[in-house]
């Protein structure tokens, strides 16, 4: 009888509480839920985004956030809204490494996704250890495909992506193009 109760319960990982310290070689990572406070930390990370990696990730050249902005990119409701930020454990100290979010489209099939790792920590497996996370927290969300828009000349994303699935590419507009990869 206790059984028929909790078999239709599920328990989801990626929620607003989400924190899990991640250990590569001798480095150490916090990886947690994106909070309302964090808008400050958000601003202050587009100052080690080179140019290039602006304009890979918001399609335009971007020098900080809107008011607007910030509250849509910090006020997350982890059910259609998911985004996930990512630091080095340094002197008892976190350190920005990146962020990852996905919005799900009213279908509930696809969600749109974004990646961003600063400059620094580029080819250190560090989009991958966090795409990952953004892919397992879409899957508890029964997302079958995450897709973005990018720049056809934004070949980090477009590996990154390949590394867990065939990647669909399709135009958008000029210079433009959406990725997809089915999870």
């Amino acid at each position: 009888m206790i059984n028929d109760l909790w078999q239709d319960v599920y328990v989801m990982n990626y929620t607003r509480d989400y924190t899990e310290i991640i250990k590569m070689g001798e480095q150490e990572f916090v990886c947690r839920a994106i909070r309302p406070d964090d808008g400050k930390r958000l601003t202050d990370a587009l100052k080690f985004l080179s140019p290039e990696s602006i304009k890979n990730r918001f399609l335009s050249n971007k020098k900080g956030f809107s008011d607007k902005e910030l509250v849509l990119l910090t006020d997350v409701n982890f059910e259609d809204h998911v985004a996930l930020a990512l630091g080095e454990v340094i002197d008892s100290e976190i350190m920005p490494v990146g962020s990852a979010r996905f919005v799900i489209e009213k279908d509930r099939c696809r969600a749109e996704f974004a990646v961003t790792i600063l400059d620094h920590y580029h080819s250190q497996g560090l989009g991958s250890l966090i795409l990952k996370k953004l892919i397992e927290a879409a899957r508890e969300r029964e997302v079958i495909e995450l897709y973005g828009i990018t720049s056809v000349n934004n070949d980090k994303i477009i590996n990154l992506m390949r590394k867990f699935g065939h990647v669909e590419m399709k135009p958008t507009s000029p210079g433009f193009e959406e990725i997809t990869i089915k999870i």
